[in-house]
């Protein structure tokens, strides 16, 4: 009873927390009111939007155990998609969760920790927020109704062992996202193991890129001596089954497609040993998160926290065509964002990443034509990073006056006009995504050297054009929907706002796919490689001519809401 009465207060207490993010503070205009609205109601849509593919889900997971029942499709068949799609499912719940967790009470311990809650209830909670997790979301009912399918088919026994081990699949998937989570918080709240977590993910997320990759290939090792009418066939499961390494039989997706293949059967024994090891599993994992749990919560805010007060930027170092104050600006907002996680991961995530999906696509057998294309042209594949590389960036562009936190009160406080601030934000963010692109570049030349220098030169001057067109629109929406973000933090806490990201995606890809039209249009359809580079540069003039006196258009939305962008910074 007395959990329930603590879960039932925490449900009031998330739901206060709703309505009061909603009315905010008296000293809030109605626009920022409209803000905040719109950032609470955009998960609430999506959660609305996603209500299809739950019901689809549910479908195809009832169709399927019925088809695997009657043996209308080979329940080994049947068992090889389920077992791939929850391997997927586990390797993004890891990413996604390290990106974005879930979890939206940690931010509070420091008053949960005065109230009589124990720290087990607490961490309960914090677990079961888990299934608020659109990949667990889904899977609920596709467990669910996969067993009803089975038992509607006469599987009787075959559905039973498949609930069990659904419900053990759950058991292990919250339990792994609320170990991520707080393992996540526990190692950022040490800037120097937050700089080693960025480096080692960053490497393991390139690393696990190629996995696919190498399955791929021993697959097309173990089938060279086959004859060509049986390659024609496919790879069968069994063959599969073969070239995955032992310890994979260890893996909870595993372990659920071979608990529900034994009971298929009638291996009664083997079924329910593998449903012991995913639940035992899943109680390591959710013993492993009660302990990090209870090291997140009594480790200190600032462990070992030095802070070091940099001297005035101003008059230090003077950009071209900025003015000293402009420059400073930029400079400040570049060191700002270096030194955070989420700065240090838009500069190195995007060129390893586009590098493993290379190799992916090289190593696929039947890869889509137009990758293959793409893959083999290094200017392509550069302007391509460059692409993923300024979505990345997003938490900085659309947000430009929410990430410095106090250094934006010192900044309406110094003698920098609104003008000089819109452009220093606008050529921070520029600095930072030519870091980027330096590894992009990298990347990209290591993927394919071919092509000449004037259509390497050409993309870059593509690239310069399609951020130039995105400037002012960035300082107009930052301007409008600032939120105050953490850049310590990989979640929701560091991202911009709702509107703002959707717009940004928006304007990114309607610039792209101007820019790529024109560019192709001149590169292949014309064929005249030495009129591309002029061609561009005329387009990044064009976007010169008409940005900048846009940026000072949207520099003006800065001074009526300096009010408002300085209460960010509390």
């Amino acid at each position: 009873m007395t959990l329930l009465r603590t879960l039932r207060a925490f449900m009031w207490l998330r739901w206060r927390m709703l309505v009061n993010t909603i009315r905010g503070g008296e000293r809030r205009d109605v626009l920022e009111r409209v803000s905040r609205t719109l950032a609470v109601m955009a998960p609430i849509i999506a959660t609305a939007l996603s209500i299809g593919s739950v019901i689809g889900a549910s479908i195809l997971g009832f169709v399927g155990g019925r088809a695997a029942a009657t043996g209308l499709v080979a329940p080994a068949t049947v068992l090889f998609v389920v077992r791939i799609v929850l391997g997927v499912v586990l390797g993004l719940l890891v990413v996604m969760t390290t990106l974005a967790p879930m979890q939206t009470m940690m931010a509070s311990y420091s008053r949960l920790l005065l109230l009589p809650i124990p720290r087990s209830t607490l961490h309960l909670v914090e677990v079961l927020a888990n299934l608020t997790d659109p990949w667990i979301a889904i899977l609920v009912p596709a467990f669910t109704t996969f067993a009803i399918g089975l038992a509607a088919g006469g599987r009787v026994g075959m559905a039973i062992v498949a609930a069990v081990a659904g419900a053990g699949m759950v058991f292990v998937l919250v339990s792994l996202g609320a170990l991520v989570s707080f393992l996540l918080g526990w190692l950022l709240r040490s800037r120097r193991r937050g700089e080693m977590f960025t480096l080692v993910f960053v490497l393991a997320l390139s690393a696990m890129s190629i996995l696919p990759a190498i399955i791929s290939s021993k697959l097309d090792d173990s089938r060279r001596g086959e004859p060509k009418s049986a390659r024609r066939h496919g790879v069968s499961v069994e063959q599969f089954n073969a070239t995955l390494p032992a310890w994979t039989r260890a893996l909870p997706s595993e372990l659920y497609g071979g608990a529900v293949g034994a009971a298929g059967q009638r291996r009664h024994g083997a079924a329910w040993a593998s449903v012991a090891i995913l639940l035992l599993e899943g109680a390591i994992l959710f013993a492993a998160s009660s302990a990090v749990h209870a090291r997140l919560i009594g480790s200190l805010e600032n462990e070992q926290e030095r802070h070091r007060h940099a001297s005035s930027l101003i008059g230090a170092w003077t950009l071209p065509v900025l003015g000293p104050a402009a420059s400073a600006v930029a400079i400040a907002s570049l060191r700002a964002a270096v030194r955070s996680v989420r700065g240090r991961l838009s500069i190195l995530l995007p060129g390893p990443l586009v590098l493993a999906l290379a190799v992916l696509f090289r190593r696929m057998p039947e890869a889509p034509p137009g990758f293959a294309t793409i893959v083999s042209h290094g200017e392509l594949v550069f302007g391509a990073s460059a692409v993923l590389a300024l979505n990345a960036l997003q938490p900085f562009t659309m947000n430009l006056f929410g990430t410095d936190r106090a250094g934006l009160t010192l900044m309406f406080l110094s003698p920098v006009s609104d003008l000089d601030l819109a452009r220093g934000k606008v050529a921070g963010c520029g600095l930072l995504y030519a870091g980027s692109l330096v590894l992009c570049l990298a990347a990209s030349i290591v993927i394919s050297p071919s092509g000449g220098l004037l259509a390497w030169l050409s993309v870059g001057v593509a690239i310069a054009a399609i951020y130039t067109w995105l400037s002012p629109f960035a300082v107009w929406l930052s301007a409008l929907f600032p939120v105050a973000a953490d850049l310590s933090k990989t979640g929701n806490r560091g991202n911009a706002h709702p509107v703002a990201v959707f717009a940004g995606l928006f304007l990114i890809v309607g610039a792209t796919v101007t820019t790529t039209v024109l560019f192709l249009s001149v590169e292949f359809w014309l064929r005249q490689p030495w009129l591309t580079p002029v061609v561009m540069l005329v387009w990044l003039g064009v976007a010169l001519l008409i940005s900048w006196p846009l940026l000072g258009l949207a520099s003006r939305a800065i001074g009526p809401r300096r009010e408002n962008l300085a209460l960010l910074s509390k």
